[in-house]
Parts: C-alpha cells; structure tokens; sequence
C-alpha cells in the first residue's frame, strides 16, 4: 500500500508507455543490479526511502522491475486464471526494455538443475508454481514453493557480550 512511484521514477515511464492507458495490476520486484548483473539488496537500499532521488543517484544506482505476474488487466480480475494463462497475459503486454522486463520462466525442467543454475548467477533462490495455480493475494499459495539459497556455516560459541540499549538484559553480540 505504499505509493513509492517518486522513489523509482525510472520505472514509472516504461510502466506508462507500454501500458498506454491500460488499467493493471502487476506482481513484480524492484531490484539494482550489481557489476555483475546480480540483484544486490546493498545497492537497492541506497535508493531506497530516497523520496525525490537525484539524476546522479539514478545514475550510479539504477534499479529495474522484473514483472512476475498480471493480477488485473483493463478492470478484470486474473487471479482465478491459471498461471499459464496470467503468464501469457502478462508477456502479451509486451514489456522488454532496460528498466522493465518480465523475466524467463521454464516448464519441465528437474528443480535440482533450477537451483544449481541460479546458485551459478549468485541469486537468491527459484520459485516453483504448479501452472494451474491462480493467484491468491495476501498469502502463500501452497502451489508456490519457494527455494532460497542460502549460505550456511558451522561456529562454536564461545561467549557473549551483553546487549545495551534496546538489547540491555539480553545478548548483544556473540563471540565465536
């Protein structure tokens, strides 16, 4: 419910011009893509809150919204359609520039080669959606699985320091 259109005003226009005049709500995600072209939430919070930002931080950090999914289009509900059916919707509108894409999805591919190409390009994670499943917003679909990848490591504790100010009683920080 957060109205940040001044805060990624680079999206704004694409969103207009392929849309013209359209009436849509979208799924996506807003990302700055780091030197590699990975999503990188450190560069992301740079522009974050940033309610006016300057050409020159549009510059050095800019951001793109990757479109996942249409969930009303001219007025017209998709979230009962299948996933198929809103993934066409979606890709029909035709958005490909710099700024907002819709991103590849694949069908029939084993998960465990998904995971292993996207731990290849540093990203966070897949999402694996039955392609019959309709949209439910506000919760987790349990059609929708999501995978993160996440890096683990093993320690020993071997103290603590006490916590001050809103920690004060509790851990402030562990030693390991």
């Amino acid at each position: 419910g957060n109205d940040v259109t001044a805060t990624f005003p680079e999206v704004t226009g694409p969103l207009a011009d392929v849309l013209g005049g359209r009436e849509a709500i979208l799924d996506g995600e807003i990302v700055a893509l780091d030197a590699h072209g990975r999503p990188s939430f450190g560069r992301l919070q740079r522009r974050m809150h940033v309610l006016r930002p300057t050409a020159s931080l549009r510059s050095d950090t800019p951001v793109t919204l990757y479109l996942f999914d249409v969930l009303a289009l001219d007025g017209r509900s998709t979230t009962g359609l299948p996933y198929l059916e809103r993934r066409a919707r979606l890709e029909s509108l035709g958005f490909s520039g710099p700024r907002v894409q819709v991103p590849p999805f694949w069908t029939g591919v084993d998960g465990g080669h998904m995971l292993n190409v996207a731990r290849e390009h540093h990203l966070e994670g897949v999402v694996a959606k039955r392609v019959d499943s309709t949209y439910r917003p506000g919760r987790r679909s349990p059609t929708w699985i999501k995978h993160p990848l996440r890096a683990n490591t093993e320690a020993v504790i071997v103290g603590w320091v006490d916590g001050t100010g809103g920690a004060r009683g509790g851990v402030g920080s562990l030693l390991l």
